[in-house]
């Protein structure tokens, strides 16, 4: 992730890996928690 990168494009960038694809698809995200330049979680059902 770019050092300088908004919570948006954060989200953005880890929905694109293919791996975060994968986990998610069929899913619907409930809630995204993103802390700028240490994580981005998801919580889907």
């Amino acid at each position: 992730m770019p050092a300088g990168a908004s919570r948006e494009e954060m989200a953005a960038l880890a929905k694109a890996d293919a791996r975060v694809a994968a986990a998610l698809e069929g899913k619907t995200v409930m809630k995204e928690i993103v802390v700028p330049g240490k994580i981005v979680n998801f919580v889907a059902r």
